[in-house]
């Protein structure tokens, strides 16, 4: 095993089964987009979005917007479309198993990222 295959593994091992892998909340994700100003119909990408809590939370504060959850880690992107499913956000929400560095994403593709 190399060394930057345990670190992934060990990543991955320590914040399995925790519902956020990042700082922050429901109030500052809300804080976050109000600061934007963007409302209604917009395109959000949630880049490296692990198991989906920001994603969820943008998702009921838009209630028009389409949403993107990116993560390199295929486990939490199932977590995140089980959890859209279950707030029947499903239809907006979408997952893509990508690397944060080589997006696949058109310039401009999103309103929000």
């Amino acid at each position: 095993m190399t060394t930057s295959s345990f670190a992934r593994d060990l990543f991955f091992a320590i914040h399995d089964g925790l519902p956020r892998q990042a700082p922050g909340s429901r109030a500052t994700t809300a804080q976050a987009l109000e600061m934007t100003g963007l409302k209604g119909a917009i395109d959000v990408l949630d880049i490296g979005c692990g198991p989906g809590m920001h994603t969820l939370h943008l998702a009921a504060l838009l209630p028009e917007a389409k949403l993107t959850g990116a993560d390199a880690h295929q486990p939490y992107l199932d977590e995140l479309q089980q959890r859209a499913k279950a707030a029947e956000l499903d239809g907006r929400i979408r997952t893509r198993r990508t690397d944060m560095k080589a997006l696949p994403f058109e310039p401009k593709s999103f309103d929000l990222l």
